[in-house]
């Protein structure tokens, strides 16, 4: 899920993600994102910062709270590239940061690394090491 109140960035963002493969839902500000992500339950959920109604740190916090999305990896995308606001965000309950503008294959990085990253972490989890 993407999201973000400028539709070129979700518009461009969502072709990306399509073309590697992933369905892609869109909110236009934070409270279509919470009504969203209860409804679709996505793998990964890339929050502008400054949402309108509520911002993403508020999303973020609302659906980390709830155990259906301990896991659900989030990456914050934002404009305010201010050192207090860095700070903010380090405090925040999201796993990544990335600034904008930003560049798509570093996006897709991320979001590939966290994949792995959670991956990795269910197999330990299951006992499911390389070590048997």
């Amino acid at each position: 899920m993407i999201a973000d109140d400028e539709p070129d960035i979700t518009r461009t963002v969502s072709i990306m993600l399509e073309s590697e493969g992933y369905d892609v839902v869109s909110a236009e500000d934070g409270q279509d994102a919470v009504h969203k992500a209860y409804a679709d339950s996505p793998d990964l959920i890339i929050l502008d910062v400054a949402l309108p109604l509520i911002d993403g740190r508020g999303v973020a916090s609302r659906l980390k709270n709830d155990s259906r999305f301990l896991k659900t990896p989030i990456i914050f995308i934002t404009a305010q590239a201010q050192k207090g606001d860095q700070e903010l965000l380090k405090d925040a309950p999201a796993e990544t940061c990335i600034l904008k503008p930003f560049d798509l294959y570093e996006l897709k990085d991320k979001i590939e690394s966290l994949f792995k990253l959670l991956e990795t972490q269910e197999e330990i989890e299951s006992g499911d090491s390389d070590e048997k």
